[in-house]
């Protein structure tokens, strides 16, 4: 179950553009989130500008109407949030407790929809949509194959997507080839970082993998297949010191395929 710890700090709706955390406390909180990148639990995280340096888009009427920050009329405001993936809600409070907030900050929590949670006629309508996509946009990736939202090439049977994230040089491409029996959906994200084991071993956990990790030399290799997935889901991964590249793969037969399979 994935829950956003979300903080609010208050005041923070007052804070000017340029105010920052102190030293102290940005190593109380390092800590705390390295406590929770080891228990396998952490997704993402990141802190937020002041309110101040953003904007509000509203649509009164259907028409956007923006509106530059600060907001007057405003009591709270997040100043960062933790994505997380645990096995209730009563352990994401247990989380959100140790953390070292100091007493005018507040967390919340929320769960995170998953497509399970959705009636069958949602699902459906979602299924045009494949996961790698829905999962590239999560990853904050913008279109590198054309001008216009959704732009691709295609070859063939082949539609090509490369896109590049708001972190520079973090790329991911995602490619879909039509077979005769189905579409098989491929994705690799590039990574120009250091990755090492125990961010593997972090992901195998995190995504409760079925696999193997393997050292040779000085690169690092990991296969595996994800459990909670109904079709199967192959992720392979290289770590080095100097960068990182996650291969994830997935095969969807054919509806026709599929009915014309005998019963068991």
């Amino acid at each position: 179950m994935r829950f956003m710890m979300l903080m609010i700090p208050g005041g923070y709706e007052k804070a000017a553009p340029d105010v920052r955390p102190d030293a102290k406390g940005v190593e109380a909180m390092m800590k705390y989130n390295e406590s929770l990148q080891k228990a396998g639990i952490l997704l993402s995280l990141d802190g937020l500008h002041p309110l101040a340096s953003g904007a509000r888009i509203s649509f009164a009427g259907g028409k956007p109407k923006v509106t530059d920050g600060p907001f007057v009329e405003t009591k709270e405001v997040l100043g960062g949030y933790w994505m997380i993936d645990v096995k209730s809600k009563e352990e994401a409070v247990e989380w959100a407790k140790r953390c070292p907030a100091s007493a005018n900050e507040t967390i919340e929590i929320r769960q995170v929809f998953e497509m399970s949670d959705f009636p069958a006629d949602v699902q459906k309508a979602a299924e045009k949509f494949p996961d790698i996509q829905a999962k590239a946009s999560a990853l904050e990736l913008q279109d590198m194959t054309g001008a216009s939202a959704g732009a691709a090439i295609t070859i063939g049977k082949t539609t090509l997507r490369l896109m590049k994230s708001a972190r520079p040089h973090h790329t991911v491409g995602a490619t879909t080839t039509t077979f005769a029996d189905g579409k098989d959906f491929s994705c690799d994200i590039n990574l120009p970082m250091p990755v090492e084991r125990a961010d593997l071993e972090a992901m195998e956990k995190a995504l409760d993998l079925d696999g193997q990790i393997m050292t040779l030399g000085p690169t690092t290799m990991g296969r595996w297949k994800m459990r909670r997935q109904a079709s199967p889901l192959l992720l392979k991964a290289i770590a080095s010191k100097a960068s990182g590249v996650v291969f994830v793969q997935k095969f969807e037969p054919t509806l026709a395929l599929a009915k014309s399979k005998p019963a068991r």
